[in-house]
């Protein structure tokens, strides 16, 4: 069974030969140590349990008997189809002969498939049996282990003396911060002092801009008045005359006597 799965394994067309197989188990044995034989692989004879035997054995003939019944349903395949082919020729004797072949063949299938069952299971109990003995050994390892760093660690009484120790180490050092905070040493204290003469500089500065810009916007304030009073002079030199001089010229023309008197008004108004 070894030589088989190995090839298959090992994609070969064939099963692998003696020499093969003993430097395969030399290999997996030696240097791999992947499993062990009861053949000498490196000049020494290694010892096989009878436990691992017998689960070998048990692994063998559970792989003959599946190779058993995939020949069995082959051959009940085979007789089912002899008998049809039989009957349709019409030779009754050769169809009863490939029945009884194939009836047969399935009263073995069932007694080998009960077999199997029944070897199966026994692999499946000596697996779990086997791992328990594992889980058992891992445990006891484990406490093992466990005692030993307990022992490193030492009784209650130590931890206890050791959790004391680091509480009064930490209470030493806030003592000691305590101490240079009250004398003023503190390297992280902030001066008070400092930070108001500070915060007066930063409103004396935004003050003083502040003034600044109230000045600037008065005087271009300023410098815009003279420049309106310009404009307007030279608007007013440049107007047309009012209306009323207008309705009083048109006015004029016609009419001699109302020019005689709006020049005797014009005089009054001069020499007031």
């Amino acid at each position: 069974m070894f030589k088989k799965e190995a090839a298959a394994a090992l994609c070969l067309p064939g099963d692998l030969g003696d020499k093969d197989l003993k430097i395969l188990l030399k290999y997996l044995a030696r240097d791999r140590r992947f499993l062990v034989c009861n053949e000498s692989v490196d000049g020494t004879l290694i010892p096989i349990s009878n436990e691992d035997q017998t689960v070998a054995s048990l692994k063998n003939l559970v792989e003959d008997v599946n190779e058993g019944i995939h020949r069995l349903e082959s051959q009940i395949s085979s007789s089912m189809q002899r008998s049809k082919e039989a009957i349709m020729l019409k030779n009754r004797q050769s169809a009863l002969a490939a029945l009884k072949s194939k009836k047969l063949a399935e009263s073995i299938l069932s007694q080998r498939s009960d077999t199997l069952l029944q070897l199966e299971q026994v692999l499946e109990s000596i697996k779990q049996a086997s791992d328990q003995v594992t889980m058992l050994q891992v445990m006891k390892d484990s406490a093992g282990v466990l005692r030993s760093l307990n022992s490193r660690i030492g009784s209650v009484e130590n931890v206890e003396d050791a959790l004391n120790s680091v509480k009064d180490e930490m209470e030493k050092a806030n003592d000691i911060s305590s101490a240079i905070n009250e004398a003023g040493l503190d390297p992280n204290a902030v001066d008070e002092t400092d930070i108001d003469q500070e915060l007066d500089g930063l409103l004396r500065e935004q003050e003083q801009a502040e003034e600044e810009r109230i000045a600037e916007t008065t005087k271009r304030k300023l410098a815009d008045i003279p420049e309106k009073a310009n404009i307007n002079q030279a608007g007013e030199e440049k107007s047309p005359l009012p209306k009323s001089r207008e309705i009083t010229a048109s006015a004029t023309e016609s009419d001699p006597s109302i020019s005689e008197e709006t020049t005797a008004l014009q005089g009054m108004s001069l020499s007031e």
